[in-house]
């Protein structure tokens, strides 16, 4: 069945608007149950949407609380630009598991407010201390707010967890020496307001 299901998602995967190729693999979709099976799936086919959401989607029908499904459902639709599902999708997630790490760091991602942003990152790296991607997110908010040494800090210490082993990791690594280059220029000059100088755009990193 695992290699029938492949089958059905290489046609339709490069084939989306075909009907008939879409019917096959939500009908074969349909038949399974192995969540280690569709988690393996998962993986290897985000961020297509088309193929990933139906298969989230089907994860959730088996095991309604399955961690990995619910994350990539949000990440999903972060990815496609549609805030609103995302934060519907985060908003679940948060209310099963809100103790999590990384269902914390997509609530500061999606955060309507640097104030929340800063409590959720600030409450995720509580919980995982060691993922240098929370400490760089955090840094680049306390950036905007104006609070550029606490910014420096994290930054620094986004720099000092061994972040190229980690996902993202040499790219967390780039821009967090950039942040800490911007903020020792500004600091040097005696900045310390907000909107003093021009903020890079937020990257996150999940």
């Amino acid at each position: 069945m695992e290699n029938i299901l492949k089958h059905a998602i290489d046609k339709y995967l490069y084939k989306a608007s075909n009907d008939k190729f879409r019917s096959e693999f939500y009908n074969i979709l349909d038949t399974i149950d192995n969540i280690p099976l569709l988690e393996d799936l998962l993986a290897q086919y985000l961020p297509y949407t088309h193929i990933s959401l139906p298969i989230c989607e089907r994860i959730l029908e088996v095991d309604s609380e399955n961690k990995k499904a619910l994350i990539a459902m949000v990440d999903l639709f972060w990815l496609d630009g549609e805030d609103e599902k995302a934060l519907t999708a985060v908003d679940s997630a948060y209310r099963i598991y809100p103790d999590d790490a990384d269902i914390l760091s997509r609530k500061a991602m999606l955060a309507k407010t640097n104030s929340e942003a800063i409590e959720y990152y600030s409450k995720a790296i509580k919980l995982s201390p060691r993922k240098p991607n929370l400490f760089y997110n955090l840094a680049v908010i306390l950036e905007k707010e104006g609070k550029l040494r606490k910014a420096k800090e994290y930054y620094m210490q986004a720099i000092n967890l061994n972040v190229s082993q980690e996902f993202n990791g040499k790219k967390v690594l780039e821009e967090s020496k950039k942040g800490i280059d911007r903020l020792e220029k500004e600091l040097q000059k005696g900045v310390h307001h907000e909107y003093d100088f021009n903020f890079p755009p937020q990257n996150s990193f999940v």
